[in-house]
């Protein structure tokens, strides 16, 4: 039994993130920075500047497999989310900060996972909340932010970034609401 609880305390070691080191207060104010900015861009619908929160890595990846610029990428990514959120009332959101939790990659690249609800008024379903981690990563010593809640979506940063292949980021829920 004691063999068994080992081997068990072993690999739950060895699969759980590690711990981060500690944040540069540079770092954790560029980060809260980042947020504010998302968050604000997010309540006032300004979709463009949203997307500036995204990783320009990934952009370029997804440009080259497509075949266009990452310019491109962008402008139609920004039409098909004010398509999308056109009918859309956006009732609540909400990027927690203060239970963000610090952790970093197998080669020591540092991240956040921070919790995030979003709660929206949908034509046919009525009030719908998400609830999800948004993920921030540190590239190039700025800030970005990702919702990596759908398998395509991890695949690409796992693309782009090798140091998160090993990295569990916790899968969203959905739910309408009475």
């Amino acid at each position: 039994m004691f063999r068994i609880l080992t081997a068990f305390t072993l690999i739950a070691t060895l699969a759980a993130p590690a711990a981060a080191r500690e944040l540069t207060a540079d770092e954790k104010a560029a980060l809260a920075e980042r947020v504010d900015a998302f968050k604000t861009s997010v309540a006032s619908g300004d979709f463009g500047s949203t997307l500036k929160a995204t990783p320009p890595r990934i952009y370029a990846f997804i440009a080259e497999q497509a075949g266009v610029t990452a310019d491109e990428v962008v402008a139609q990514a920004e039409v098909q989310i004010r398509e999308a959120m056109g009918a859309v009332s956006l009732d609540d959101f909400k990027v927690e900060m203060a239970s963000a939790r610090y952790l970093e990659t197998s080669d020591g690249t540092p991240y956040a996972l921070i919790p995030t609800e979003t709660t929206m008024t949908m034509p046919d379903l009525g009030s719908v909340r998400t609830t999800s981690e948004t993920l921030a990563l540190l590239d190039s010593g700025a800030w970005y932010l990702m919702r990596v809640e759908r398998q395509q979506q991890l695949l690409i940063l796992r693309e782009v970034y090798p140091a998160f292949a090993d990295v569990e980021i916790p899968v969203g829920t959905t739910e309408v609401l009475p």
